[in-house]
């Protein structure tokens, strides 16, 4: 976005500590602003499950590792990969590898606040693009804007963890 636009103003949150201080090494002599903190629905603070071995499924909302999620996880697993290895790996082999990778996160406390918060803070600041990737969260970022500060978000681009229990209702994603 940077080399794109020139004149961009980047504010970037990321709550985990080990993955915050990736960005700020990633972001060097950028002139990205970083926040060691994540956004949803409240101010205060909450509890993150950090898989330190795959940070990037670090959530709030962390799924039990059930039957059902693993044969999904497998099913998924075996439909998209295609290498040899891929093929010859069994459920059991893939639920142990599963457990250990998803098995035991790190529970860390961290600060929460509402994008409506951070706003407020910027009464000049217009978003000209809002990003969300926040791991089942989504729901929770777009409650913790007020309907005031709606109309200073110009574009908005959501990873969506679970499709199937979303619903648009009046053009916003709801969970």
């Amino acid at each position: 976005m940077l080399r794109t636009y020139l004149q961009a103003r980047i504010f970037c949150f990321e709550p985990a500590p080990p993955t915050f201080e990736i960005l700020k090494k990633n972001l060097q002599g950028q002139s990205v602003k970083m926040f060691l903190e994540g956004i949803a629905d409240f101010d205060g603070e909450a509890e993150l499950s950090y898989y330190p071995l795959v940070p990037g499924n670090s959530t709030l909302h962390p799924r039990q590792l059930d039957s059902e999620l693993m044969d999904k996880m497998f099913l998924s697993f075996r439909a998209v990969e295609s290498r040899w290895w891929a093929r010859l790996i069994g459920r059991p082999l893939f639920r142990a590898l599963v457990r250990k990778v998803w098995g035991r996160p790190q529970h860390v406390n961290i600060s929460i606040r509402r994008l409506s918060t951070f706003l407020a803070e910027r009464p000049e600041l217009e978003v000209d693009l809002l990003k969300v990737d926040v791991e089942r969260a989504e729901w929770q970022v777009l409650c913790g804007i007020e309907e005031s500060h709606w109309p200073r978000i110009r574009r908005l681009a959501i990873e969506v963890s679970s499709l199937g229990s979303l619903v648009l209702r009046r053009g916003i994603w709801k969970g």
